[in-house]
């Protein structure tokens, strides 16, 4: 089962226990999953079937209207089943448009009424039938990203200015002939599914979000770490050419004992950080290396003289 699956099956277990956000979350439901067909007739489609089931029961609690779920098999190379309701009687079509506030003067708008949304819990309940009607969410292992998508622009802003009521800055734009509204941080994500009553898919977000920067964090130690051995080995193969260029030329012997010590230790163990070889000298890191630099720098003196003739 999908991320977005999980959520679904999560909200629809909520229990409609006031009147007030039934007639919300239907609201929210036949406006993003709803049409007016020819001849006064309501559908509301989607793909879920216990959606159908949920929107099937809110129009029955809220108005008494039995309407008909219709399922339809011929969705061939789509995986799976669409179903819609119909009311099919325009009388019945009316008293339910007119009654979530979509008929204004015998024209119909789907606009979000703000009589039906004067309580919190009904915004909530508006948003929960949005995102049932026509909301997806992303795998929060592969990125973050949830959307609710209409072909009513009006709707759309309407539908913004409800998640600025919980101080949520939700982001529209047009893809095709959709309006999508859309949230791209797991932070925005979490306060959405938390506002429309999918508190276990919150937790599941957050701990694939902890999951993620732990392992993003660990990957940038790993890599500053294999970095920082990648130029500590590049440093120990100079020192190296250093020494050997110096005991090419005759000056390995010339050197002073502390260096030609640290010089020695070096050639036997050449791969060696500079702690270790501080260590088996009895002095500081900083100490070798500075020896280091030292041998360093002759061997650059050496390059620079060119080499003698053997007689």
């Amino acid at each position: 089962m999908s991320f977005a699956s999980e959520i679904k099956s999560e909200l629809l277990r909520i229990e409609m226990k006031n009147k007030c956000c039934s007639r919300a979350e239907l609201c929210g439901l036949v406006s993003f999953g709803g049409a007016v067909l020819p001849g006064g007739k309501l559908r509301i489609s989607t793909e879920n079937a216990a959606t159908a089931r949920r929107c099937f029961s809110l129009i029955r609690d809220c108005f008494g209207i039995s309407g008909e779920i219709i399922t339809n098999h011929s969705r061939a190379g789509k995986g799976g089943n669409a179903y819609a309701i119909s009311v099919d009687t325009s009388g019945d079509a009316l008293r339910i448009l007119s009654g979530l506030g979509f008929l204004q003067k015998h024209t119909v708008s789907f606009r979000v009424q703000e009589a039906l949304l004067e309580n919190p819990c009904c915004r909530r309940a508006f948003l929960r039938g949005a995102f049932l009607g026509g909301g997806s969410v992303a795998n929060p292992e592969k990125e973050y990203h949830l959307e609710l998508s209409t072909p009513r622009k009006a709707l759309a802003e309407d539908t913004v200015q409800v998640f600025s009521a919980f101080g949520l800055t939700a982001r529209m734009v047009q893809r095709k002939k959709a309006q999508v509204i859309y949230f791209k941080s797991s932070t925005e994500i979490g306060d959405v599914l938390n506002i429309i009553g999918a508190h276990t898919a919150y937790m599941e977000l957050m701990n694939v979000r902890i999951l993620k920067e732990t392992r993003n964090k660990v990957n940038r130690q790993v890599n500053c770490e294999t970095a920082n051995l990648d130029k500590a080995l590049e440093a120990a193969r100079s020192q190296v050419e250093a020494i050997r260029l110096l005991e090419k030329r005759g000056r390995l012997a010339a050197l002073s004992p502390g260096l030609r010590e640290a010089a020695e230790l070096r050639l036997a163990y050449p791969e060696a950080p500079l702690s270790e070889l501080g260590d088996m000298l009895h002095i500081s890191k900083s100490g070798i290396n500075h020896r280091m630099r030292k041998i360093m720098a002759l061997a650059g003196e050496c390059k620079k003289c060119p080499e003698r003739k053997k007689e």
